[in-house]
């Protein structure tokens, strides 16, 4: 186990965007940023073993302070649309940022995924990792709290990328976040994922409005391009002549996840034998096929379901000063 960490020249908020590199023994390599927490780049062997990048990337530092496609970012302090960018919490309304038509998207101009964030390695005889630290002030982006966070990636020799994100408020606030790594397996980044096989654990999923923001009810996915119950290819229902498919112009949805010890999401590529299988302790998984890039990637942002503050029907509970916010992710690398 190996972890390098190194400035990158250039500096944001006063000081220096640092690059943190984990290796563990079998040569899995995780490049992250302390720019928006970023996983900048995942090396993983194919069954071959030849060693690739299989998550999007810019190509300087320098985009990643504005990073407009959330490349390989934390998101908040919310993932995905607010509905009329405000909510309601304890009888006070709340307006926030409007970045996304009528919506505020991703937290808006005060997204995490801008921030520098402060940098503390971790190097233990099993795992090597980075706890990235920051304090959200209250107001910022329209958010009520002074609010505490902690995002901790975490390499062991098991091929495990473990992510954890804590916030701890003095007063009650709403946290969601994720993280928003693109993901294409084969290694060729211009290449389409149609050829990627997806199993998702979920019986429902949230159907959106055309503007992406959730309708706010929970949908079957039995009997629509949304039933990945059983393993099929990403492209195969990705142009099935369905409304909530072409609203998204591929997958943009919130699927709610069964609650199990086992993963809820396998990503396996048949070619290259990469695979990714997740598991989290969250209510949902938002698999986004990169739509606006061509579907050259797929996303699997792990979270409970968007705009839960505002949607009667999703489950929702605040964060406050006596109930912190707490979220696992884990991904198992394999390839064979």
């Amino acid at each position: 186990m190996k972890l390098d960490r190194s400035s990158t020249g250039i500096q944001l908020d006063g000081f220096d965007i640092e690059r943190i590199q984990l290796h563990n023994d079998k040569g899995i390599q995780v490049d992250v940023l302390s720019v928006g927490c970023v996983i900048e780049a995942l090396m993983v062997p194919d069954n071959k073993g030849n060693f690739e990048n299989i998550v999007m990337r810019y190509n300087t530092v320098q985009e990643y302070i504005k990073n407009q496609d959330y490349f390989g970012s934390i998101v908040g302090r919310t993932a995905g649309r607010i509905s009329d960018a405000k909510f309601k919490l304890g009888g006070k309304l709340f307006e926030l940022d409007k970045n996304d038509q009528n919506y505020n998207l991703h937290a808006g101009n005060a997204g995490l995924h801008t921030r520098n964030w402060n940098v503390k390695p971790i190097e233990e005889k099993d795992a090597v990792g980075v706890e990235f630290s920051l304090k959200s002030f209250d107001g910022e982006g329209g958010f009520p709290g002074n609010v505490n966070l902690k995002v901790t990636y975490l390499l062991n020799n098991d091929n495990t990328l473990k992510l954890m994100y804590e916030g701890d408020t003095d007063e009650p606030t709403v946290l969601n976040m994720t993280n928003h790594t693109y993901f294409n397996l084969s290694g060729n980044l211009n290449k389409q994922v149609y050829d990627h096989r997806l199993k998702i654990s979920a019986e429902q999923f949230a159907p959106i409005q055309e503007n992406g923001c959730p309708v706010g009810l929970l949908a079957g996915v039995d009997g629509t391009a949304f039933d990945f119950r059983d393993e099929k290819t990403v492209g195969q229902d990705i142009g099935a002549n369905e409304t909530q498919i072409m609203r998204g112009g591929g997958f943009d949805h919130p699927f709610l996840l069964e609650k199990t010890d086992a993963p809820q999401i396998n990503l396996y590529h048949p070619e290259s034998g990469r695979r990714l299988d997740v598991w989290t302790d969250q209510d949902a998984v938002v698999m986004y096929t990169a739509n606006h890039l061509d579907h050259k990637a797929i996303c699997l942002e792990t979270q409970n379901l968007p705009d839960h503050v505002n949607k009667k029907g999703f489950p929702f509970e605040a964060v406050t000063p006596e109930k912190p916010y707490k979220a696992v992710t884990k991904i198992f690398i394999s390839y064979e």
